[in-house]
């Protein structure tokens, strides 16, 4: 009975100290990680609420962008939606260099006042700061529409003005300049509507573009290799 006893407070005394070591493994653990996402050296991308902000330590560029989508909840092909397609947006911009939050917020619960709470979001942030707010949308139309470039097939971007914006001629000059820059026959076109719904929210800053990022009928590894595009066009428009 002893022995048993013994053995029972030995096993108690071993499970304690496990416990005890492992609790100090994960202190240290959580702390070691901490450090490296301080100390920089590769993207640190922090959960704030409904938003994912995508920063290097080093903001090399010096040039800040805003991702954000009106309608939330477009798809793909395959079940992917804009907001992944923007995710990947804003991984590319970080490795070139700039400082991109991404909003994921849901701005679609009702679809006809989709512009009005994206822009009530807007209106409450410091947009001066951004040298580039894309709304990232994607087209519908009846069938895919790729071009191929570099051996493989990618999805197409279009830009979308509203011509009574107050900031129409500089968002139009600034979409000019990205799509100069782009590979030949991955930007498709542009599309300028008299009005829009509340002009598209470009009249709260001269540089935000509403993006059309391929269609429904495209895939995400076609919407992907048009962002691979677009990132280093508007790398190119930057520094000129």
């Amino acid at each position: 009975g002893r022995v048993g006893m013994k053995r029972g407070k030995l096993r108690s005394i071993i499970k304690k100290v496990l416990v005890g070591m492992l609790l100090v493994f994960s202190l240290v653990s959580s702390s070691f990680t901490a450090n490296i996402y301080a100390k920089g050296g590769v993207p640190v991308y922090k959960l704030q609420e409904s938003s994912i902000v995508y920063k290097e330590n080093q903001n090399i560029t010096g040039k800040r962008v805003l991702i954000y989508h009106t309608h939330t909840l477009e798809d793909f092909i395959d079940g992917t939606t804009v907001v992944d397609a923007g995710e990947d947006l804003a991984r590319k911009l970080t490795e070139k260099g700039y400082e991109v939050i991404h909003i994921k917020e849901n701005f679609s619960k009702n679809y006809n006042a989709a512009y009005k709470a994206s822009g009530e979001f807007l209106q409450g942030e410091d947009l001066s700061q951004y040298d580039l707010i894309i709304d990232y949308h994607r087209n519908a139309l009846d069938s895919a529409n790729t071009v191929n470039v570099w051996g493989n097939d990618s999805a197409r971007a279009m830009f979308v003005y509203s011509k009574a914006s107050a900031n129409y001629d500089s968002c139009r000059n600034l979409g000019n300049v990205i799509k100069d820059n782009l590979e030949d026959g991955v930007y498709m076109r542009d599309y300028e509507y008299n009005h829009g719904i509340r002009n598209f929210n470009t009249d709260l800053s001269p540089n935000m573009l509403l993006l059309e990022a391929g269609n429904n009928n495209n895939n995400i590894w076609q919407i992907k290799r048009m962002n691979t595009h677009l990132v280093n066009a508007i790398d190119k428009s930057f520094k000129g």
